[in-house]
């Protein structure tokens, strides 16, 4: 039986918080291909198309949340792939930002095989 391998965008500028979602993602079947600041996100978003996107809301310069506003309004190959929102801040800090950036989901840090879990459920949700 072929097992799907999914292409992830894992959108973060903390090393260490990369390295910990990529072990886990990588006992789930899962391509991860790193942007370490929002404009390799939306550089890599119109070269590939991804089955989901991991957004960290506290980057660097512009925040996941204008950046994942950015891949809406903008992106051919990923407008409507969904994007999960990735933070160490409370779900409740960002509730009506996370709504408003049409994101599809939260996760708080650090990552586990748990999250990781229901991630995979999201995207089997969301098959295309």
């Amino acid at each position: 039986m072929l097992i799907k391998r999914y292409q992830l965008l894992l959108v973060d500028d903390s090393k260490l918080a990369q390295e910990a979602v990529k072990s886990v993602l990588a006992d789930f079947h899962c391509d991860v291909v790193v942007a370490d600041s929002g404009e390799q996100a939306i550089e890599h978003c119109n070269l590939m198309r991804f089955d989901l996107i991991l957004m960290d809301l506290g980057l660097t310069g512009q925040n996941g949340l204008k950046i994942t506003e950015l891949i809406r309004d903008s992106s051919l190959l990923n407008k409507k792939i969904p994007i999960v929102a990735l933070s160490a801040h409370s779900e409740v800090y960002f509730f009506a930002q996370i709504d408003k950036a049409h994101l599809n989901g939260f996760i708080a840090k650090p990552f586990s095989r748990l999250k990781a879990t229901e991630l995979m459920n999201l995207l089997e949700q969301h098959a295309w």
